[in-house]
């Protein structure tokens, strides 16, 4: 029988807290389908986590689904830091979704959001955030979690870390686990494994609470992902010219190779050539990752 670490909200709240004073910060994702307690989890953890921290914690200021909002109380608004949270603090993103889908990479609130995450460390955080798929998220955040918090059933869920390995490209050793885990049906052999949590429902009046919140602060949430039209339609434009120049590229192909091109040598000749070519990028207007996208769109990203 395999052995693993198990741990309360209190415990792992007490990790947490002792990560941030240690000059860290936090972030924590935490997946599992609908209704299966992800935002039941969270607050109970974060709002834990801000009474060990002697930091006020109440739903209806420390919970968002805005992207705004949330940028405020992590960095303020400019000249106006009356949003900002202090130090120490938690936020909780109850839909990650609608902040950081990796179908909206092109809105720039997004990009500058994924940024300002990368220079947040020093505000000793705790930020946490629900999902129901994990991979449905952003690369560019996937990589700055902490830990990843999965719940398969009520009250119950496994925590996970990411490879510290600079060189690694598979922080949450996706292959390996799926694989180990399709052998176990569970996962505590898994690599990044750290421990599985185990929680309460909330109390009759904190779900109340958190209900009431909800339903008024996600009002006006959908779309945030809709601030890349322009975006879109230079992107367009850009591919367009890209498909027309592949067009017209077979005869180049040849002569590079000094042969009739085959099907194989010209998908090596797009993948290796076209998008470290600058002359190329010049005509397009595109960057050399956003080529490589469109002339091998299988490559994992």
């Amino acid at each position: 029988m395999v052995r693993f670490k198990v741990e309360t909200i209190e415990s792992f709240a007490s990790l947490l807290t002792k990560k941030q004073h240690a000059d860290w910060w936090e972030l924590i994702a935490c997946s599992g389908v609908q209704g299966v307690g992800k935002s039941c989890l969270l607050t109970q953890l974060v709002e834990k986590a801000s009474e060990m921290n002697k930091m006020k914690f109440s739903y209806s200021d420390n919970l968002t689904w805005m992207r705004k909002e949330f940028i405020h109380w992590v960095n303020g608004n400019g000249k106006d830091q009356s949003m900002k949270k202090p130090e120490f603090s938690a936020v909780l993103i109850d839909e990650l979704i609608s902040l950081f889908h990796k179908r909206n990479w092109t809105n720039y609130e997004q990009n500058d959001a994924i940024e300002l995450m990368n220079k947040c460390r020093d505000r000793h955080l705790i930020v946490g955030g629900n999902v129901p798929d994990f991979w449905d998220l952003d690369k560019g955040i996937r990589g700055l979690f902490t830990f990843w918090l999965h719940i398969p059933r009520r009250g119950v869920a496994w925590v996970f870390k990411p490879d510290t390995n600079p060189f690694s490209s598979d922080k949450w050793h996706v292959k390996f686990n799926e694989k180990q885990f399709a052998l176990d049906k569970n996962p505590y052999k898994c690599r990044g494994f750290v421990a599985e949590i185990h929680f309460d429902d909330w109390t009759p009046d904190k779900k109340k609470e958190y209900y009431a919140v909800r339903n008024t602060k996600r009002i006006n949430t959908e779309g945030q992902g809709r601030k890349d039209n322009n975006n879109i339609k230079v992107l367009r434009k850009q591919r367009n010219k890209l498909i027309y120049l592949l067009g017209t590229m077979k005869q180049e192909a040849k002569i590079m190779y000094r042969t009739d091109s085959t099907a194989e040598e010209f998908k090596t000749f797009l993948r290796d050539f076209v998008p470290a070519s600058p002359e190329i990028g010049k005509i397009t207007g595109m960057a050399a990752s956003n080529i490589r996208m469109i002339v091998n769109p299988n490559t994992k990203e």
